[in-house]
């Protein structure tokens, strides 16, 4: 029961991850989000610079955002640990890239993105070890 539960965590956690960055790879949808970070920002952090975002800026944004579309739908397809514990590495490596730019004078607003990264990260693991535990149970009931 533990493995298909924390199956079903791992496939929840792809969705949430798809649904997040859907807006991100959907042509003009995304620049609107751009619009709303530098609403946010002007809130999170007036005294640091927001940059214009030109043609080339909102590729990339699209091409990360299909990027992470996909990864999240590989996950809800296939709730594996393998895939789980590739995430769990993606999300601390994600969590120090926006600490560090945060700290090196960016905008705050990627800040936002550190509850879901840690927070499902922690959550990840937990389900992991738990997947692990069971799988180990079931081989030496063997």
């Amino acid at each position: 029961m533990k493995t298909q539960e924390s199956r079903q965590v791992f496939r929840l956690i792809g969705l949430w991850d798809l649904l997040i960055t859907l807006p991100f790879c959907i042509p003009f949808i995304n620049a609107y989000v751009i619009d709303l970070f530098r609403i946010l920002h002007s809130y999170l952090s007036p005294d640091r610079s927001f940059p214009d975002f030109s043609n080339l800026h909102l590729l990339f944004i699209q091409l990360f955002g299909f990027m992470c579309v996909l990864w999240g739908a590989v996950r809800i397809h296939k709730p594996e640990l393998f895939l789980a514990v590739y995430d769990c590495i993606g999300r601390i490596i994600v969590t120090l890239i926006l600490v560090s730019f945060a700290l090196g004078g960016g905008s705050l607003v990627p800040l936002v993105f550190i509850v879901s990264e840690l927070g499902f990260g922690i959550v990840e693991i937990i389900f992991i070890f738990r997947y692990r535990k069971n799988d180990e149970h079931q081989h030496t009931k063997t």
